[in-house]
């Protein structure tokens, strides 16, 4: 059996590249860390041009354990992005490594984060 987790309903935020303006399209990503191993899966959500994303818990694929995540950025699928690939720090875009250092505990909030990256390499 898994283990009991809260879960979260919805989570809204902001994503400010390094020079404090809000990154403009994309998506996050929110990956589990390990402590929410084989109980929480990534979850993606756009990113709207004034840097907003939400993501709904509605579906019972979406809802989101408590706990703590890292958060990415993906760029990848839209030609448009290529000035915005520039912008956001490598570390940011390497969803398969563990380099980010945005995270975020939904066991303490859910709503009205503002990520904003951070140019350092780690």
């Amino acid at each position: 059996a898994k283990p009991e987790v809260d879960l979260v309903d919805a989570v809204r935020g902001k994503v400010l590249l390094p020079t404090g303006k809000p990154l403009k399209g994309g998506s996050v990503v929110l990956r589990p860390t390990a402590a929410l191993a084989g109980v929480a899966q990534p979850v993606t959500a756009e990113v709207d041009s004034d840097g907003s994303f939400v993501i709904e818990g509605g579906d019972a694929d979406k809802k989101l354990a408590a706990g703590e995540y890292k958060v990415f950025v993906n760029l990848s699928s839209n030609p448009k992005h290529r000035s915005l690939q520039r912008q956001v720090p490598e570390k940011y875009q390497s969803i398969g490594d563990d380099d980010s250092d945005l995270i975020i505990d939904l066991a303490e909030q859910a709503e009205g984060f503002v990520l904003k990256m951070n140019k350092n390499k780690i």
